[in-house]
């Protein structure tokens, strides 16, 4: 199951209660999704999808 970018961001701004990215823009947390993203395949390659997806 593809889950997006769009949808964690979502997610993220229900739990940090700034749905209207005041305190944490989207862009700011864009980029601590790529960094996550990052650090799992660093520590699990095999999680990485060559055909276009990250996650298996």
């Amino acid at each position: 199951m593809t889950i997006t970018a769009q949808s964690v961001i979502h997610r993220a701004t229900d739990l940090l209660q700034d749905q209207t990215s005041v305190r944490w823009p989207a862009n700011e947390l864009v980029r601590w999704l790529n960094d996550a993203q990052r650090a799992v395949i660093k520590v699990r390659p095999d999680s990485m999808n060559t055909l276009g997806g990250l996650w298996h």
